[in-house]
């Protein structure tokens, strides 16, 4: 798979039509220049024939200056697939890039004019192709491919680490390829390198005629060399390779909280078939009062109590779904985490949101006054309520002596190598109790981190903590203290999201902190290239939010999330904005639909055998004809039939709808209508088509982010639980999109009849039901 700039490029050049060459009046192989009186306002074509098909995301188009343009079409094959208006013009010079998402051989930019100069660099067309190599993602700094491929013979290692990955080697060559491992093949050995040159997380991947070897320094980086190997493989065949890669930011985490017990095999999943083939290497899992704790089994009852009645407090979900977990299923999942290579570092809240707390111990609690309620959250988080004790006193020994009992019980089940993250954000309620009033804020925090601090140094680790309330751009009482604390402590900044036209982790630069973005989302962090160029940013996390279980994870898009932007963590020094189009590609068609057959376990070695089901007739006003042309059975879904009578493992429904429902990131989807499944027998399965999770709007780009502050947490909608199976453009350049949501059948074995679909009486979207695929799993 080739993802990158067309550099094979043949460019000719006519006016607007295509009939009539037009000759620059200067090219010099970079710059080409059209005078104004040449071309007046006739407009000019840049015809872009390519060296083969090509998925086109985007064509950034380099202006130089004194040119003005009022707009630029892009049109393939004599169709419009992209459109950019200026209106009355544009500025002198700049780049305009034209989002494109298309399969084509050529493109065409048609410039049109306005009596001014049109004086441009080389375009630069933004595409991927599958050229019959492998994908591998994140992309690696170094590879190379021969023509031919081998089998395993045998799989040896030495060290405990180099065995912890052959056997994880070996279960996924078992699930994806079945009893691959035969005496035709040739040797296969996992080594842990001790040289300099893999310091850091560095592996290569060598598969030649005589032998393949996986080479890395330390454990981690050996099972991405695992993953390497994987996506060179196919039907038990590996292809001849040399890969050399490493991740240019050191910290690349996942923040997330406890699962239900139910969920735990869900959460070992997303650890070993999602986190780690990404390339991420740090957990940052939040412990709160669903963890029941031994020393302290107060604060598990109290917890049991307080969300049994409303209002909950914050973030309670991310605690087990708002039950317990016992500390033995904590320390077994930590322990998985660790066999795979991960570095756990427990986040224990401290300070600010520690209702979990104080719930069980209101003595320690910083009394809160009257607090205003926030009716616009675009910019401000919401108060807690007075309910809950938000922060515990910290001129009181007593906190101390519960926080640091908790703590060091946290530390025993999670065994962190290197640090604990103390939370200290949003701290609403400081220098409010009768202890505390007569001191300054900024002094009161710096003294409770310090504290803290001194704690875990004395346990041999070190501190992390979120850094709102050092930041001088939020409302906080406390940004004084950026001067008071030492200097070691890794800050991750989360408040960026508040203020998209500033850089602001600059402002923990000066004071010499390593910085990791916080609540790291590719969708909406703007500026990412040149903010990464920063020696002091070593990395960052995409934080869930959210339940640990895959309907909550794939509702906020961030299964989505994490594939994007482990890609902007590995490669930050090639990663661009315009390559999102591209990006969006290849993790829906190559990366998303194998990941989720592995977190649902549902991976089928031999593949599928499809039957394509058309509904019955019914209403087809408002359907765009682009849509009809390519599903000619396509109704408004309401009161639909599709007639299957089969057995099917799995069904896909294709639908889209012809109404945008808006959609609110702190509310649940909203449900368009209900298929309902008939089995024979009177057997029957109702599948939800929520709008937002497995339909959209038809005139939708898969995989476009919704990159407002007021989303924060949920960047992408709709990229989960369907797959893009028609992206066309409309006569105007608009995209179509018709989605593939996927149902696992519960009931493989029986004859499914029907497939009967009503909309909900609150719906508004009007679903528009294209047909239905129904699978059969090929034998191995």
């Amino acid at each position: 798979m080739y993802i990158g700039y067309c550099d094979n490029v043949e460019y000719t050049y006519t006016r607007v039509g295509g009939r009539v060459a037009a000759e620059p009046d200067l090219s010099d192989g970079e710059r080409v220049v059209f005078k104004w009186q040449s071309i007046y306002n006739s407009g000019v074509e840049i015809h872009a024939r390519l060296d083969g098909e090509y998925y086109v995301g985007s064509v950034t188009l380099p202006l130089l200056e004194g040119s003005r343009v009022c707009g630029v079409k892009l049109i393939s094959h004599g169709s419009t697939v992209g459109v950019y208006s200026a209106g009355t013009g544009r500025t002198e010079g700049g780049e305009i890039t034209v989002n494109a998402g298309v399969l084509t051989d050529e493109i065409t930019l048609r410039i049109e004019t306005s009596s001014f100069d049109v004086a441009f660099c080389k375009p630069r067309i933004y595409a991927c192709r599958d050229d019959g190599a492998p994908l591998l993602w994140p992309v690696p700094k170094s590879v190379s491919f021969g023509e031919e491929s081998v089998k395993i013979s045998s799989i040896s290692s030495g060290c405990e680490d180099s065995l912890a990955a052959a056997k994880l080697l070996r279960e996924l060559v078992s699930e994806r390829f079945g009893d691959v491992i035969c005496a035709e093949g040739v040797p296969l050995t996992l080594e842990i390198s001790e040289s300099d040159e893999y310091r850091g997380e560095r592996y290569t991947v060598s598969v030649g005629r005589e032998g393949i070897r996986l080479t890395a320094g330390k454990r981690i980086a050996l099972m991405y060399a695992v993953f390497a190997l994987l996506s060179v493989g196919e039907c038990g065949e590996f292809r001849l390779s040399e890969i050399d890669n490493y991740p240019s930011k050191e910290y690349r985490g996942f923040h997330m909280g406890l699962p239900k017990p139910d969920n735990i095999p869900f959460a070992k999943h997303l650890m070993r078939d999602v986190l780690l083939p990404l390339g991420y290497n740090v957990l940052f899992v939040q412990i709160i009062g669903c963890m029941e704790f031994e020393r302290h089994p107060e604060i598990t009852e109290a917890w049991r109590r307080e969300l049994a009645r409303d209002p909950k407090f914050p973030h309670y979900y991310m605690g087990a779904e708002g039950g317990t977990i016992s500390r033995a299923q904590v320390a077994e999942l930590m322990d998985y985490a660790h066999g795979l290579g991960f570095e756990i570092i427990p986040e224990v809240q401290s300070l600010g949101h520690v209702q979990w707390l104080t719930i069980a111990h209101p003595e320690i609690a910083e009394i809160a006054p009257e607090e205003r309620e926030i009716e616009d959250t675009r910019n401000e988080d919401e108060r807690p309520v007075g309910v809950y004790h938000h922060c515990y006193c910290p001129s009181d020994e007593r906190s101390y002596e519960l926080l640091f009992d908790v703590m060091d019980e946290i530390i025993e089940v999670t065994r962190p190598e290197r640090f604990v993250h103390i939370g200290h954000d949003e701290v609403y309620h400081i220098g409010i109790c009768e202890r505390c009033r007569e001191l300054p804020a900024d002094v009161l925090f710096a003294r409770d981190v310090k504290r803290i601090y001194d704690h875990l140094r004395s346990r041999g680790l070190r501190t992390m903590m979120w850094s709102d309330m050092l930041q001088p751009v939020s409302q906080y009482r406390t940004p004084a203290a950026i001067k008071l604390i030492p200097k070691d402590i890794v800050m991750l900044d989360f408040i960026w999201y508040f203020h998209l036209d500033k850089n602001i982790e600059e402002n923990l630069y000066p004071e010499g902190f390593d910085v990791l973005i916080g609540n790291l989302y590719s969708s909406h962090f703007p500026r990412y290239t040149e903010r990464a160029r920063a020696k002091q940013l070593r990395g960052g996390a995409v934080s869930s939010w959210c339940e640990v279980n895959e309907y909550r994870m794939g509702k906020k898009g961030k299964f989505w999330e994490l594939s994007y932007t482990a890609e902007l963590l590995w490669n930050p020094e090639w990663y661009r904005d315009e390559q999102r189009r591209v990006f969006s590609y290849v993790i829906s068609h190559y990366l998303q639909p194998l990941q989720r057959d592995l977190v649902r376990g549902k991976y089928c070695i031999g593949g599928y055998e499809k039957s394509f089901f058309s509904p019955s007739r019914g209403k087809v006003d408002g359907i765009p004809r682009e849509i009809l042309a390519r599903y000619p059975g396509a109704v408004i879904a309401d009161g639909s039939v599709v007639v299957l009578n089969d057995k099917f493992d799995r069904l896909l429904i294709e639908h889209t709808a012809l109404v945008r429902e808006m959609r609110v990131p702190w509310t649940e989807l909203r449900l368009s209508g209900e298929y309902t499944l008939c089995y024979d027998g009177g057997d029957e399965l109702t599948v939800r088509a929520e709008y937002g999770g497995g339909v959209l709007f038809y005139d939708s780009s898969y995989g476009h982010p919704l990159p407002e502050a007021v989303h924060r947490h949920t960047g992408y909608i709709g990229t989960w639980f369907s797959d893009p199976v028609f992206e066309g453009k409309g006569e105007h350049g608009e995209d179509l999109l018709v989605l593939a949501q996927v149902v696992e059948n519960p009931y493989p074995n029986k004859i499914l009849k029907t497939v009967v679909y009503k909309s909900a009486e609150n719906d508004i979207s009007t679903v528009v039901l294209c047909g239905i695929e129904g699978l059969k799993g090929r034998g191995e």
